[in-house]
């Protein structure tokens, strides 16, 4: 059996793909199995999945229709052999070294996740820049228990900078939602809401191509709109685990900073104005800061 599992959900990747493989199938740790998901690609993604995959026994191809990656993530973790789980995205790459120094520090701390440093790039594959962990990290620590609660959200929840083990995913039916956007909040706090202990890496060993044209950030406006969908998985996994642990509650959402960016993203007035109107009926103390900023600067154009 694998050591680790490496998920990559891919869809119409062909520009990134073969990159991304390439960091992939070379990684100086070799004791992997390559779970690729197509889900529903119209490109060549497919074609290019199958060259690889009869080139290196490691590669497992699986395809299904268009249900986002939440459920091509879900399928990969279902099926994977490994002991441990790595997520990769389809239009990124990663250091050849990456999931060795992930695996040398899960084993030796036992963790249940042991997380990255990351880069971010624009899709001409130009250097953006550094995503550093919160210099409170202690990264010769192993957080346990609730000392995790503490860090929750000092890190970015993003899955692929993580080495998971695969008991405390599926022992805790810890999967991502299917068939939403954004779905990577709602993972990331079941995730560590049941691990045991997590700890840190300095090394920054992720490649993340922060504006492919196929990533949910710069995607179509009208999926912007689903990150109201993500805020109320957000909130259900908290009231479940606060009926346990009473210091949940005070684990807060910077819902102002996510509705913020996501309207940002919009393009379209009409989308704007539909997102405007969700905020108001779903989150209305959001809403009243910009209203009442309004509202000055109207009175401040009379007086002029």
């Amino acid at each position: 059996m694998p050591k680790i599992s490496i998920i990559i959900p891919v869809y119409n990747s062909e520009r990134y793909l073969q990159k991304c493989l390439d960091s992939v199938i070379n990684q100086t740790f070799s004791d992997i199995e390559i779970i690729c998901i197509d889900d529903g690609s119209s490109d060549n993604s497919v074609n290019i999945l199958n060259e690889y995959a009869s080139k290196d026994s490691r590669i497992k191809v699986l395809n299904q229709e268009h249900k986002k990656q939440g459920a091509a993530r879900n399928w990969g973790m279902r099926i994977a052999q490994g002991d441990y789980i790595g997520f990769v995205d389809s239009d990124d790459w990663i250091e050849p070294d990456m999931y060795e120094k992930l695996y040398i520090k899960a084993t030796e701390t036992d963790a249940d996740v042991v997380m990255c440093n990351f880069k971010s790039y624009f899709s001409d594959y130009t250097y953006k820049c550094d995503n550093k962990f919160s210099p409170q990290l202690n990264f010769d620590f192993v957080y346990k228990d609730d000392e995790i609660l503490n860090i929750i959200f000092l890190v970015t929840v993003v899955p692929w900078n993580k080495l998971i083990k695969k008991d405390v995913i599926l022992k805790n039916n810890v999967f991502f939602p299917e068939n939403v956007y954004f779905e990577d909040t709602v993972f990331h706090l079941e995730l560590l809401l049941n691990a045991k202990s997590c700890t840190f890496l300095e090394n920054t060993l992720y490649n993340y191509l922060e504006a492919s044209m196929n990533s949910t950030c710069f995607s179509r406006d009208k999926n912007q709109l689903e990150v109201f969908k993500m805020l109320e998985f957000a909130k259900k996994v908290l009231k479940k685990y606060s009926k346990n642990r009473k210091e949940v509650q005070f684990i807060t959402i910077d819902i102002e900073k996510i509705l913020f960016y996501r309207y940002s993203s919009i393009k379209s007035k009409r989308y704007k104005i539909l997102f405007s109107v969700l905020q108001f009926f779903l989150y209305p103390k959001y809403c009243f800061p910009k209203i009442r900023q309004l509202f000055f600067e109207y009175r401040l154009l009379k007086k002029i």
